[in-house]
């Protein structure tokens, strides 16, 4: 239903419809599908199935940096600091050329970069064609954002942020079926990816730090989607526990043997000692 509406208002601004049979519907009552925690060994399978290195950075950037899939594609090569191994995301007002770019409930953020993304990041930026100034797109890509902001600007309309995408969401599911991957019904999608983000730095960070990379206007809503506990927590859990009593464990042991030496040593150095002295003093 959301879909048809959105469809519908797309042609009618388009001029392909004259009304949107959808608009007085109001918002319907259905259940929220769950959202599929993509692990890190999916993950790779996803990146060894994506053919296209493009697609691969566009998932990277996703799963790792937690950006959002207009996020992605709207980043200029500028916004990316290799030295520091970091990427901003900002707003961008509008050009002749190009249209603006409006970041979701904050202005800006800045979002550190595994390894992996930083690699596959340059790898791609000595594949990209000159006078590109997108990361995630080709000549034909950047052409297309042109025609669709030149149209906007005859037509008198604003541009908003879905008219980034082309294609992805279908392209995304055959990576998914080749790589192998069973959501088992729940959702899986270049968004889920960064949602999988927020969940892995959930896991390990604080949330207001949490918050402040997903670029959520408030910590409630970090912490609303991303408290999920599943088996792994269990798991580690029971491991940290085990660590921890080990680690005392070691340590008591550590101490009585250096204890002993020592009694060895005074008893060696002092035979006239008395035995209840010694057992006092290891006591």
């Amino acid at each position: 239903m959301r879909q048809c509406k959105t469809l519908f208002k797309d042609a009618v601004e388009d001029g392909a419809a004259n009304v949107n049979p959808f608009d007085k519907i109001g918002k319907p009552n259905c259940t929220t599908t769950k959202w599929y925690y993509l692990k890190s060994d999916g993950f790779h399978k996803l990146i060894e199935a994506t053919p296209k290195l493009r697609e691969k950075v566009l998932y990277a950037l996703a799963y790792t940096a937690g950006l959002r899939e207009s996020e992605a594609l709207a980043l200029y090569w500028t916004d990316i600091d290799f030295d520091k191994g970091r990427v901003h995301i900002t707003n961008r007002l509008a050009t002749k050329e190009y249209p603006p770019f409006d970041v979701k409930d904050t202005d800006t953020r800045i979002i550190p970069l595994p390894k992996l993304t930083l690699d596959l990041l340059t790898q791609l930026q000595l594949e990209s064609p000159d006078n590109v100034p997108f990361v995630l797109m080709d000549k034909g890509g950047c052409q297309r954002i042109r025609t669709k902001w030149e149209k906007c600007c005859k037509q008198g309309r604003p541009w908003l942020n879905r008219y980034w995408s082309n294609n992805v969401i279908r392209n995304f599911h055959r990576r998914v079926l080749w790589a192998g991957i069973e959501p088992n019904g729940k959702e899986l999608t270049v968004h889920v990816l960064r949602k999988c983000c927020g969940q892995n730095w959930a896991n390990t960070l604080p949330m207001n730090v949490v918050k402040e990379f997903m670029g959520h206007s408030s910590i409630e809503t970090t912490e609303k989607f991303y408290s999920t506990v599943d088996e792994d927590h269990f798991d580690k859990a029971t491991e940290t526990m085990n660590y921890l009593l080990e680690k005392e464990a070691n340590k008591l042991d550590t101490e009585t043997t250096d204890l002993k030496m020592t009694f060895l040593d005074d008893l060696e150095s002092n035979p006239d000692k008395r035995t209840p002295q010694i057992e006092r003093k290891y006591i």
